[in-house]
């Protein structure tokens, strides 16, 4: 007597007309998109040095004041100006990228080799020190060692 069970419950089960599609929609796609969430979680939220990434001119259009006062309580060592100085290099910096976002430098090795050291010595600082920051820590290779 065969199974007479209702729709799947524990896993996807989108429909689709060929097994690629299934595996597209059912598979691929729920698995990147986790992917993306978990790098965001993890990289870019928790640590509150990666908000230094909003002063890449390619992103100045999400920063906001709260977020250079963060900035700069991370990188207040680095940054050798004081938080009043700090805020009117943020000014200055977000008028002059902001507009034509064509030309803007896209990574952080564009961005540094386009700033003025004179008129931004706080950005170009913490630009410099986010640039030295590791990518991981390598946790996971020192916790797969130990367990052999």
């Amino acid at each position: 007597m065969p199974r007479n069970r209702g729709a799947q419950r524990n896993r996807p089960n989108a429909p689709a007309q060929t097994p690629s599609e299934y595996w597209k929609l059912n598979m691929y796609l729920p698995f990147v998109d986790h992917l993306i969430n978990e790098l965001y979680s993890r990289l870019l939220a928790a640590e509150p040095r990666y908000v230094a990434q909003k002063l890449i001119p390619q992103n100045i259009a999400q920063l906001t004041l709260a977020d250079s006062d963060e900035i700069f309580d991370v990188y207040v060592d680095d940054a050798n100006v004081t938080l009043q100085e700090f805020r009117l290099e943020i000014r200055r910096w977000s008028a002059k990228w902001t507009g034509d976002m064509i030309d803007n430098p896209r990574n952080l090795q564009e961005t540094l080799n386009n700033i003025n050291k004179d008129l931004y010595p706080g950005i170009l600082n913490i630009l410099n020190g986010f640039a030295c920051m590791p990518v991981s820590t390598a946790t996971a290779e020192r916790s797969f060692s130990t367990m052999r």
